[in-house]
């Protein structure tokens, strides 16, 4: 029986039980989200991980390693978000991503055995840290980064 605004303690209980129950709903849907999350991100890690191993190539010759490192410099400035900051001879990168999602690159040429060069792509993404905070951003970064050094290895 309700008089006036109060409930009886059976109500009360029954109350407090069906507030329990959603609490423990929600507390097990958060749980299953966050493993749900934790998949992907160690997903996306191995593949990105897998990726950036790819994203390199070595060349012989320095006419070949000249010519090679030409083009990947013109792949960093047709497929960075930002436009290219410092290039030498040796390395070239662009300014760094400044929003959510944008893709930054560095293409760098180092010396190897003989007359081989050593000719790699690195890729960064704003957001990429925030992989616990924001995993659709994360996740975006990862596809976008892994795009990238798929599409570097096919020029080569």
């Amino acid at each position: 029986m309700i008089l006036g605004g109060c409930i009886s303690p059976q109500q009360k209980a029954k109350n407090e039980q069906i507030d329990a129950q959603k609490k423990q709903q929600n507390e097990q849907l958060a749980a299953e989200k966050n493993a749900r999350n934790e998949q992907m991100i160690a997903q996306a890690e191995v593949r990105l991980e897998r990726a950036k191993k790819n994203a390199s190539m070595t060349c012989a010759g320095i006419l070949a390693c000249n010519k090679a490192f030409s083009l990947a410099k013109i792949f960093v400035n047709n497929n960075a978000d930002m436009r290219i900051r410092y290039s030498d001879d040796n390395s070239a990168y662009t300014h760094d991503p400044m929003e959510p999602g944008q893709i930054g690159l560095k293409i760098t040429k180092r010396p190897s055995l003989g007359n081989s060069s050593i000719i790699e792509l690195d890729a960064s993404c704003k957001g990429i840290s925030n992989r616990e905070q924001d995993p659709a951003l994360y996740e975006l970064c990862v596809k976008k980064i892994e795009n990238v050094y798929l599409k570097f290895m096919a020029i080569f």
